[in-house]
Formats: structure tokens, sequence, C-alpha cells
């Protein structure tokens, strides 16, 4: 059986993982230092984060990724229009 990953990949034959912790300027040295890797991507799960909105807080379950995470996968975008989410910096 195949990762799930593979499963959402654009080019399942050409995506490979690798786990690192803490490895925070891994996947741009990558990408920069071997020719061969067009995108790279860091992912990290984080299940209790206090999201505000006015007066209202809430946990909830997030992930956070590079850009390149979306010329990796193939997920549907249920709100908003990927362009919008594709620069840096936008939450606030």
């Amino acid at each position: 059986m195949r990762p799930v990953y593979d499963l959402w990949g654009h080019d399942p034959e050409n995506l490979y993982k690798y786990s690192a912790h803490l490895q925070v300027g891994l996947a741009l040295a990558v990408k920069e230092e071997i020719p061969q890797v067009k995108y790279a991507t860091r992912f990290h799960y984080a299940p209790g984060i206090e999201v505000t909105s006015g007066d209202k807080a809430s946990k909830e379950k997030i992930s956070f990724v590079d850009p390149d995470f979306f010329s990796m996968f193939s997920f549907p975008v249920l709100a908003g229009k990927k362009e919008e989410f594709l620069t840096e910096n936008i939450m606030q």
C-alpha cells in the first residue's frame, strides 16, 4: 500500500519524504544545494493552537506548511483562493 502523501502528490514517482525535527532551514537548503529537488516543504501539525476572532477564542488543530506544499500536493481548496495564501505573512 502506498503512503497517503503519495496519493495526493502531482508526481508520486518523484515524491520523497524526509522527516527531521528542528531542521528549520533544511527545506530551503535542500532546494538550493541539490539541483534535482524542484520543491521542498516543511509540515508542522499543532493540535492545540488558540485562535481568536474579535472577542471569541477557540482551540483549533492547525497545520503549517511552506508554499511549495501546494505545488507538490493537489488538496482541494475549501475556502478562499489558492493564490491568496501562497504569499508570505498573510496571518495577522
